[in-house]
């Protein structure tokens, strides 16, 4: 169906509109029985899509992280930040982005200013952060520097230039052409010398020019492929990262500089498209990470996992003393082995060495830098408000999980516990190749066997005049399906305040989706079952697009149908 016609019908197929609107839809359209809406809509690629409650979804994480994005670069992110493994992470490192009259962020010399204007009032008036607004900068990294701006009253010859401690390789002064319409302007900066960072906007015309200064942005850019600004991000708009500034792009940066004019331009898909990660807690033990060398470690008996980066495949640790075994670079999950409790040695080889992890479990997580000592990353914990009726209910409905697995499902010390947690919708019970759904009373369990990489599907269906809970799972994104198991229903799901993506515990998941709907299709748990069966698996892209790039809440129930 295409786009078009696919809008068309989620707006036609509407609750508001008569029965014999939908019916005279569903004969035109063939392959629809009746239009269903998920109440609650989470996109891997975009984040929150749709809530019915009008929830926001947030990471109670309470450490900083990172993440590995669709470049392979490794990029810090910040506590309370929902991350997006493979996707392109934009951060915009200032504060009062739109707001220049805020004296205790941005200073003007030789000028005033209101919330947008710059009003030089004396030869080369300039605008500049604060030092409260100022960035701390180390040698090796790249910024992009970027601000929309418009000639009102003057001559429009101006020049960049940086006012705080750091050095850079760029020339210090470079004169540009302000332009009488309205454009967005950049300038890169490589940092040759640490220290504060302050970007300088400045006027070399002595006829006192009066210009529109907003949406400024300073980002990090280093090592990537494109260096151009990124879209413009403000510092006061909460993004699907669940934090102010920051945002991940399911795209390719478009966009190019001439001039120090961006021209802005959207690029390709990112494939595959990015994933929310969740990750429970994790220690690295070694230190400091990124500068690899040979460290004695003190371990508790028990299971761990040490990995290596380096850039040429060379590199290699060998475990001697409280543990054995040599560890390469080229370990994809890294190498896995037993501590006695006695201290183990882990020579290093290689001289491309970048970065390297110690941790306990048995597969690789995410990095944790360390300096000085071991470092602990707190548990993801995304979660959104449950509103009972609106955002989940009870009475009949259908939820779809769909995730990469991490790890083998036979592997015992790692288990799902819970996706939807707060709902006890999907779960394991902490037991092997099995998954399983519970109302809290009565469970219904899938025997399932999964290797790590498979694209999981799971789908749990109810119905309490049916007084049935039933559940299936795919291992191929939905294409297979390992076959429905049902047990009673007793008409309520015990409830919590939050629904939990996934609760606060060690595994590491990659979600593509979660979808909760708050009726099933057909209307009955045969007809659900064979819906989801002939159809789920191309449920990735529900309507998705019809919210804005950075996955913003939209506000039309129509647009999460299903059609």
């Amino acid at each position: 169906m295409n786009r078009g016609l696919n809008r068309l019908v989620s707006i036609a197929t509407g609750s508001a509109v008569l029965p014999a609107v939908r019916s005279a839809v569903a004969d035109v359209v063939g392959d629809v029985q009746q239009a269903i809406s998920a109440i609650l809509n989470i996109s891997g690629s975009k984040g929150l899509v749709y809530d019915k409650a009008g929830g926001t979804l947030v990471n109670g994480r309470s450490s900083t992280a990172t993440i590995v994005d669709f470049e392979g670069l490794t990029k810090d992110v910040k506590a309370n930040e929902i991350r997006y493994s493979g996707g392109r992470r934009v951060e915009n490192l200032l504060q009062h982005t739109e707001d220049i009259s805020m004296t205790s962020y941005w200073f003007p010399s030789g000028g005033t200013v209101t919330t947008d204007t710059v009003i030089t009032t004396s030869e080369n008036g300039s605008i500049r952060p604060t030092s409260s607004n100022s960035i701390n900068v180390t040698i090796g990294q790249k910024f992009v520097f970027s601000f929309t701006a418009q000639l009102l009253v003057g001559s429009g010859s101006f020049r960049f230039r940086e006012s705080g401690t750091c050095t850079f390789s760029e020339l210090s002064s470079r004169p540009f052409n302000m332009l009488a319409s309205l454009n967005r302007y950049s300038v890169e900066y490589t940092i040759t010398g640490a220290g504060s960072f302050l970007p300088l906007v400045q006027s070399l015309s002595n006829d006192f020019p009066t210009f529109i200064y907003t949406k400024i942005q300073t980002e990090e850019v280093t090592g990537q492929l494109n260096q151009n600004p990124s879209e413009y991000l403000s510092s006061d708009t909460v993004y699907n990262s669940g934090l102010a500034g920051i945002a991940c792009f399911d795209t390719e940066n478009g966009n190019t500089v001439t001039n120090y004019v961006v021209t802005e331009a959207e690029s390709a898909v990112i494939t595959p498209a990015p994933t929310i990660l969740h990750e429970g807690d994790g220690t690295n033990y070694c230190f400091p990470s990124s500068t690899p060398a040979t460290q004695i470690i003190t371990l508790a008996a028990g299971d761990y996992t040490v990995w290596l980066d380096d850039t040429d495949d060379a590199g290699q640790i060998v475990l001697t003393g409280g543990a054995t075994g040599t560890a390469n670079s080229t370990d994809t999950n890294g190498f896995q082995f037993t501590a006695s409790g006695a201290d183990v040695t882990f020579t290093h080889s290689g001289s491309n060495n970048v970065r390297w992890q110690v941790e306990g479990g048995d597969y690789r997580t995410s990095y944790i830098p360390t300096t000085v000592a071991a470092v602990t990353r707190a548990a993801d914990n995304i979660s959104i408000p449950l509103s009972v009726g609106t955002n989940f209910v009870q009475e009949q409905g259908a939820a779809f999980a769909r995730f990469i697995a991490q790890y083998d499902s036979d592997t015992t010390a790692r288990s799902i516990v819970s996706i939807f947690a707060g709902l006890g919708l999907i779960s394991d019970s902490s037991t092997i190749n099995r998954l399983s759904s519970s109302d809290g009373t009565n469970t219904v369990n899938r025997s399932v066997t999964w290797l790590a990489g498979q694209e999981i599907l799971v789908t749990p269906i109810w119905s309490d005049g049916e007084s049935t809970l039933s559940l299936n799972v795919s291992l191929d994104g939905g294409t297979v399906w390992s076959g429905w198991i049902d047990a009673t229903y007793d008409g309520a799901f015990t409830t919590g305040s939050d629904i939990l993506l996934a609760n606060s515990h060690p595994d590491s998941i990659n979600f593509k989706s979660a979808q909760i709907y708050g009726e099933l299709e057909g209307g009955t748990i045969a007809t659900a079952k064979a819906w989801v069966e002939a159809n789920a698996g191309s449920l990735t892209n529900i309507d998705v697009g019809l919210g804005d790039e950075l996955g913003n809440t939209l506000t039309d129930e129509a647009d999460n149908q299903i059609t």
